[in-house]
């Protein structure tokens, strides 16, 4: 009977440390601060869900812009979904999001599409006091299923 629960316990023990290294591989994540001269900024973040289907990897690139007070103002998400064959890529699937912090803030344009291996996205936002901000999100898959 001990030799089962000895067992039983190694196991359980094993299977913990191997489920947070598979999460771990689930997602990619790669963050880029591009500065304005004004002093504000956009943090760019990409997400890579490679283990939603083997060749269906879903992906997220969401631009944050910060005031020159480090003040969060607004958030825009483009999700793609994309299919490869070890050739060739296409996108499937552009969809955008936004969210606004500062009310001063609008959102006045989005366009989300795909353009053969290219999920693209343009938006426009502009604030009365601080002017507008036009930003294209791209996405791209490669034939071997590399999202950059």
């Amino acid at each position: 009977m001990k030799k089962v629960i000895s067992l039983l316990t190694a196991l359980f023990i094993l299977s913990c440390m191997a489920f947070p290294a598979f999460a771990a591989e689930q997602a990619q994540t790669e963050k880029t601060v591009l500065p304005f001269e004004d002093g504000s900024y956009l943090v760019v973040t990409l997400e890579v869900d490679s283990l939603a289907r083997a060749t269906t990897p879903v992906a997220t690139k969401t631009y944050m812009y910060y005031n020159s007070e480090d003040e969060r103002q607004w958030d825009y998400t483009l999700r793609a979904v994309f299919t490869y064959d070890g050739i060739s890529a296409d996108a499937i699937s552009a969809e955008a999001r936004a969210a606004i912090y500062n009310r001063e803030w609008r959102l006045t344009e989005s366009d989300p599409h795909c353009q053969g291996a290219y999920a693209i996205a343009d938006a426009t936002f502009e604030s009365p006091s601080d002017g507008s901000r036009s930003i294209t999100v791209r996405l791209y898959c490669d034939g071997h299923g590399n999202i950059t």
